[in-house]
Formats: C-alpha cells, structure tokens, sequence
C-alpha cells in the first residue's frame, strides 16, 4: 500500500526541475580518481539515470556529449512527456527518456559506465532499495561509477524530528502540495514565535525555516513530507551494498571526505581511521552531514582513502582576488573563494599560484610549474617549490578552497567578435526552462538574459543585439537593469546604455561558459 502512495505522488505531482552537478558523469570520474579508480571517459560514457523527472539533468550531459548514449527513467508520465519534447526539439538522438517504474527496469541488460540515483534511496520501501542496488550490480561496466544519495543519521535526525512534528499537525491534509504549504506557513509562524531567541529550539527553528525557502514548495511535499522517509548511517548502506558485491567509496566532493576546517587534533584523529566507513561516520558526526552524496563501484576494486593528488589532474578555482595584492612583497593576503572557504598567503609564489587559479583555464601541475616559472622566475622555482605547491593544492583541495578534475572542462571562448551562445541554453532561455553551464552548474537568469541569449545564434551581430535591448529599455524597466537607474529619454543615449549593458552581460556569459564561439 506504502509503495502504491508513493508511486502516486510521484505520478501526479512533478518535482522541481534541476541540475544536479555532483552527479555528472565527469564528476563521478573525478570522485573516482580521488579514490584510485580509473573510471570510463565522460565523453562516449553510456549513463542510465533512475528518476530523471523530465531530464533538466541528464539532458544538457547529452547535449554536449554527443557520443555517449543516456538512458533516463522516471514514474512521471507528464514529466517524460516535457523531456521528450525538449529532445525532439533539440533533435538529440543520444538520449531516452522512458516513463515507468523503477522495477520494470530488467536487472539483466546492456551495462552502463555511470547510472545515477539522486533523491531516491531514502524516499523508496525497501524492495525498490534493493532493485536500486540489484541494477547497480548487474549493469554497472567494471570500471563503472554509480551515485546515490541518501539522508544521512546522526545529522537528519533533527530534520526528522520537524519532520514528525508537521506530519502530526497536518496528515489530515490528502492533497501533498496543500500539506506542504500548511507545514511552511506553521515553520514561518514557529520562527517568528522564538522572537529571535537564541535557545538551541529557536536556532533549530530558525535553521528549518530557512532549509525549507531553499526549494521549492514541492521539495517540502516530496521531500520533508514524504510517506516513505528512511535516513540511514553509513554503515547501514555498505552493509546493503555487500551482498550485491559492491563498495562504498566516499562522497562525491573530495572535501567532503575530510575536515580539514576543524582543529588539527581533530582531522588528525579522523584520518587515522582506517576503515573508510568508520571514519566517514565520525568525520559526519563533527560536521553534521544530513545529507550524502556518494559514489559506488564493484567490490574487487581496490579503494583508498586520498592520501595526494591523483595523477594529471586539473587545477581550478573560483576565486576573488584582493584589489590590491602585491606579488612582490611579503605581506600576507587573505584570498577568498566564491562560496566561501578562503586562504591567507604570504610569499610570492604561493600569491601567484592562486592568482594562475583564478583564470580561466583549469591547468595541471606542469603547466602551473611552467606558469610560476615564467611569471617569478625560473631561478626562485626550483623543483621541491613544485612538489610543496603540490602539497598545498592537496591541502587546499581538502578544504574546498580549489578544485581538481580529472578532465580539463571546457575552453572558455576569449571575447573577439560576436558571441554564439549554444543552442540548449538558447533553447533554455527562450522557453524558460532551467539553464546549465557547461560545469553542469544551475544559472539564474533575468529578463535582460532571457531576452538577449536566444538571439546570439550566429545570425546577428552585437549591434543588433543591442538595438533590441535598447528598444526594451525605452519601453518601461526590466529585471536586471536597476529600476531607480536615469533613463536617457533620446535613443543615441539609450543605445549606448544598452551597449554597456550587453558587453558586461558577454563578460558573464562567458565565465559561465555559456559562449560556444566568437564569430
């Protein structure tokens, strides 16, 4: 009866649209390499997604990987339905969408390099966990990555207590949505009632109230107020693996499988765990993970705990550089990243190894050696200042501040000429569907966006572009174009404006990776 509610929910009510970057398949590759595995190659990998929704995930990984073959599936009919107009569309053949339930899915069939199960573990009766796990085991190829997510104990035990709380106040309520919005209104009022306080209660509170604005209100219906809901320890889940033969990585995200943030004696203590289970649990108890990303593979092969870099990895990071950051003085700089781990340098060579970071290429430690090199001078960069640079991106790497990949990512277009935008995100932007970076990453848009991306199609030039734009501007105010900004009255100023207005917006555009070309 369980599994017929819940397949009902998902059936009748869609789930918010997303794209979701630790699952894809270069990410997965790269979690892979951090644990010594050698995972297939993103670009003709074959990839099965288990509630895909209608596709705003895998769909873009197909779009810009045309020789790799994606398989999604998911209960929603109308969902698929959307995703398979989005393909036809876009005249994808490397992509299926199928709607059915996740059972009907043979366990024997052709095998897949990466298959992907984000929100569903914790969500699903039992017999559909071990379906999940029995296809993991009978399709994944050899060397393959499988992803899954689960709510994680002892950190969700607090979410389940709200959890509780708002089931008992309004399970009386049949239709999901209307449950939702009654539970999030009650949070509202919950907060509201603490007065600011500072009680572990109302910290809790005020935690939960902003935890469920995040999404959307059908995050609340699916998730939080799920009927099925199974957090799970770390354990519990290799132990549901090993009868399949199969082994329990890490998470996704390289930092996450330490606390380099915490006291030395405390990362110290975690890392000399030995079994990555065990101190996976404790390094989760000291940050109070709710939530886990983690990557699977077959038993036999022999994984570790990252100990350094993985061979040829590429070097990035999104980085906010200070103003003023003199190279060639010992002045300590704090250099700060976009979302919020940050480091204090003082030498020159270390100032300048962040400052390569930061552009737009990531590079490898060859070509940061080469880059150090030419920029401080090959007689202040001997070779061990090479391996301690090494160290410290492994460091860094722990703490989130830079990150590595096992393949280079795309090239960003310089800006010389008229920008092509790709035809998925002017696809996306003129229908208003979500739009994916080429790093899989969720970018927001505004009216300005939406109006002028879909017509960087190879057939107009910035001119053009422009005078639409400036048209607009003389027609009222547009979101991301200040509303309290003096709008020239004649049109030679307001063309000017909107030039202004569109090269900044290329300036973006491009370190989103949106830009496809420059003709």
């Amino acid at each position: 009866m369980t599994t017929d509610i819940i397949a009902d929910r998902w059936r009748n009510h869609r789930y918010p649209r997303y794209a979701h970057d630790c699952t894809h398949p270069s990410r997965l590759r790269t979690a892979a390499a951090w644990f010594g595995l050698d995972a297939p190659e993103t670009a003709t990998a074959t990839v099965l997604e288990l509630g895909c929704a209608v596709g705003d995930n895998l769909i873009p990984i197909a779009a810009r990987n045309p020789k790799g073959t994606y398989v999604g599936v998911d209960l929603n009919p109308e969902a698929i339905a959307v995703g398979q107009g989005i393909i036809a569309d876009l005249g994808l053949t490397n992509i299926t969408l199928m709607a059915g339930d996740i059972r009907a899915i043979p366990i024997d069939g052709p095998a897949y390099d990466y298959i992907i199960a984000h929100g569903l573990y914790s969500w699903v009766p039992l017999q559909v966990q071990q379906h999940i796990l029995g296809l993991f085991a009978s399709r994944l190829s050899d060397n393959g990555v499988a992803h899954i997510s689960y709510n994680a104990l002892p950190g969700w035990r607090l979410w389940g207590a709200f959890r509780e709380m708002l089931l008992e106040r309004f399970s009386h309520i049949a239709d999901p949505f209307e449950q939702a919005e009654h539970a999030m209104d009650y949070l509202e009022w919950l907060d509201e009632s603490q007065a600011g306080g500072d009680s572990w209660w109302a910290i809790a509170v005020k935690s939960q109230n902003m935890r469920s604005k995040i999404g959307e209100l059908s995050n609340m219906a699916h998730d939080q107020l799920s009927p099925v809901m199974n957090p799970i320890w770390n354990r519990e889940f290799a132990e549901h693996l090993a009868p399949h033969g199969l082994a329990w990585m890490g998470q996704v995200d390289v930092e996450d499988n330490f606390v380099a943030t915490r006291p030395e004696e405390t990362w110290q203590l975690i890392d000399g765990v030995v079994d990555r289970v065990e101190r996976a649990t404790l390094l989760d108890s000291v940050v109070g993970r709710t939530f886990s990303h983690v990557v699977v593979c077959r038993d036999h092969h022999k994984v570790s705990i990252p100990q350094a870099p993985f061979p040829g990895a590429f070097w990035s990071a999104r980085l906010s550089l200070p103003d003023d950051m003199k190279l060639d003085t010992a002045e300590a700089v704090t250099v700060k990243t976009v979302d919020g781990p940050e480091v204090e340098v003082q030498s020159r060579l270390y100032k300048e190894v962040l400052r390569a970071l930061g552009l737009a290429q990531p590079v490898t430690i060859d070509q940061l050696a080469e880059h150090l090199r030419e920029h401080v001078g090959a007689e202040f960069v001997s070779d061990s200042d090479i391996e301690d640079v090494h160290k410290a991106l492994f460091h860094w790497a722990k703490l989130g501040v830079v990150r590595a990949d096992v393949e280079p990512g795309p090239t960003l277009v310089e800006l010389e000429g008229t920008p092509v935008i790709e035809r998925l995100v002017r696809y996306a932007a003129q229908g208003e569907h979500p739009v994916v970076g080429n790093r899989h990453n969720m970018i927001e848009l505004d009216d300005v966006d939406r109006l002028l991306l879909p017509l960087l199609d190879g057939d107009h030039d910035l001119y053009d572009v422009a005078r639409v734009l400036e048209i607009r501007l003389g027609e009222g105010p547009i979101g991301g174009v200040k509303a309290d900004i003096d709008m020239p009255p004649l049109g030679p100023e307001r063309m000017a404006l909107a030039a202004t207005v569109l090269r900044a917006r290329c300036r973006a555009w491009r370190v989103a990776g949106l830009i496809e070309k420059c003709i």
